[in-house]
């Protein structure tokens, strides 16, 4: 699901262009989420915003996450996995990208890895109970090895 919410530059035109990049960036991710929050999402539009945001600003984990959601809703399973997985490594507590790509991976037929990053989408709750009515609600994709993934998660995360 999409979300909203650099390094030492040496000199004053430098800093200025990573921020001018940075705000860019920003303003770009804002039009994507809006392209999806609209009454018929415009996925390929949002798509291209998202991609260009992360052009600007490679390591928004932010950006990168919404790429990742819109590829898989695109059905890009295979270009969503590594998005998703860089999201988690910059950002190892995001919630949202263990769950992104636990249903990615699923879809690929990943189901012990899906499941395994479900679980951590659990654990990253302050409650487990919360956690799993969230995992049901959020990630109830009629597709077999999506259930077969959020039900060994439910049966065997602890």
């Amino acid at each position: 699901y999409p979300t909203s919410g650099s390094g030492n530059v040496a000199t004053a035109p430098q800093r200025g262009t990573v921020l001018e990049q940075q705000r860019q960036s920003k303003q770009l991710n804002a039009e994507g989420l809006r392209l999806l929050s609209a009454a018929s999402p415009d996925f390929n539009e949002a798509k291209r915003s998202f991609e260009q945001a992360v052009q600007l600003e490679p390591n928004s984990a932010e950006s990168l996450n919404n790429l990742g959601y819109v590829y898989s809703r695109l059905g890009d399973y295979r270009s969503a996995e590594p998005i998703l997985l860089r999201v988690i490594e910059l950002a190892p507590t995001r919630k949202v990208a263990y769950g992104n790509l636990g249903e990615v991976q699923a879809k690929l037929g990943k189901t012990q890895e899906a499941a395994n990053h479900f679980c951590q989408y659990i654990r990253l709750f302050k409650s487990m109970e919360r956690g799993k009515s969230l995992l049901k609600q959020t990630f109830n994709d009629p597709d077999p090895n999506v259930q077969s993934a959020v039900s060994s998660t439910l049966a065997n995360c602890n």
